[in-house]
């Protein structure tokens, strides 16, 4: 996958400087084809950015595989004229959904109606400056973790409309203690001390990217991945960028020829709800269809959830000896929840749930070819 340049609608970023996307357009066509013809498996992605930029991209739009985008929203600001923490949280929590959608509706209306996966190679929530945590009670990664987390589950949720997501981070920004906050928690933390150079000793794990690894652990061990529409659900009281949005969201993964799911389940909302999967649409080879009006999941299923509680309080972990073991022993040291038939979303948590069809005469059968 080739990113042809980086921000070039900054007048101060990369060279060469281009005065639109125009003049950008016809300096890559040649270097676009020759990347057709050299590598003609790779994907070709232009230089995006909304409004005046991409509206340039719309006569060359043809030429690429994708258009990237660059978000850094929402800011911390934004969020503080809700005065209830737990509003503030899942405005917070939910902005990714919301954002994917915003996103890929102004990428179709900037190129015409022409529809190109988004690129969103570079994308994190901006503190206001970079030491004010939106809640310092959740310094250290639940908050963004539940932000990251959604817009993965949103992305997979958007079938097509992305084809890149880079989450971008910076692990090293501080000088500590000037800046004792280490930009609220994100991803990681390594020390950049007063009396010398940075201190890889002092590099640590925070929640938000255990859960995030978490997630990516148990959906790396299956095969594909799927879209799950929430029905009957509860939605956030408080809107985001104008819109409810729902309280449940997830995404399933699965393994061809097995009846085995894996679920990542969201839960943004302060309330405990409980969720069904409609077996007979999953039988039809489509994504599953979860509703929350009851308790009951797959009659016949056995589940086994590890639930991630979003109230802690706890600090960064160190990084583990070995990169393959999970979980972090830390603050997002998840609570197996084990059960045959019910299941439920803990408030402001997010669970990776394992469900598995028992030996039985009822059979479940995943159809993956048309997703």
């Amino acid at each position: 996958m080739l990113e042809l340049g980086n921000e070039f609608y900054i007048g101060g970023q990369g060279r060469p400087k281009f005065r639109n996307a125009a003049e950008y357009a016809q300096y890559v066509t040649p270097i676009v084809a020759c990347a057709r013809r050299l590598m003609p498996k790779a994907l070709v992605g232009a230089v995006g950015c909304p409004g005046a930029w991409n509206r340039g991209l719309r006569p060359y739009a043809h030429l690429f595989d994708g258009i990237t985008l660059h978000n850094y929203s929402p800011r911390t600001r934004e969020s503080l004229r809700f005065a209830n923490e737990g509003d503030r949280f899942s405005w917070y929590a939910g902005y990714s959904r919301a954002s994917a959608q915003a996103d890929v509706a102004q990428m179709v209306e900037d190129l015409g109606g022409v529809k190109k996966p988004i690129w969103l190679t570079e994308f994190q929530a901006v503190l206001d400056p970079p030491t004010n945590c939106l809640m310092p009670q959740y310094i250290f990664g639940t908050l963004h973790g539940a932000f990251h987390a959604g817009r993965v589950i949103a992305a997979i949720n958007q079938l097509g409309d992305y084809g890149v997501l880079t989450w971008q981070t910076f692990v090293s920004p501080v000088d500590y203690p000037r800046f004792p906050n280490d930009w609220c928690g994100q991803a990681a933390g390594l020390i950049k001390s007063p009396q010398g150079p940075n201190r890889p000793d002092l590099v640590q794990v925070t929640g938000g990217a255990q859960l995030v690894a978490h997630m990516f652990r148990r959906a790396l061990a299956m095969e594909t991945m799927h879209p799950v529409n929430f029905t009957g659900g509860p939605t956030v009281q408080v809107l985001v960028l104008g819109e409810p949005q729902p309280c449940l969201q997830a995404a399933a993964f699965l393994r061809s020829g097995s009846a085995h799911m894996v679920l990542a389940v969201l839960n943004i909302c302060n309330t405990t709800i409980p969720i069904s999967l409609n077996s007979s649409s999953t039988s039809s080879g489509k994504a599953p269809t979860a509703d929350g009006s009851s308790a009951v999941l797959l009659v016949g299923a056995t589940t086994n959830a590890t639930v991630y509680k979003f109230d802690d309080r706890g600090g960064k972990a160190p990084l583990p000896d070995d990169p393959s073991v999970f979980p972090w022993t830390g603050p997002l040291t998840g609570v197996v929840v084990t059960g045959s038939e019910a299941l439920t979303a803990e408030p402001l948590s997010f669970a990776i749930v394992e469900v598995a069809q028992e030996k039985s005469s009822r059979v479940l059968h995943w159809n993956e070819s048309t997703d």
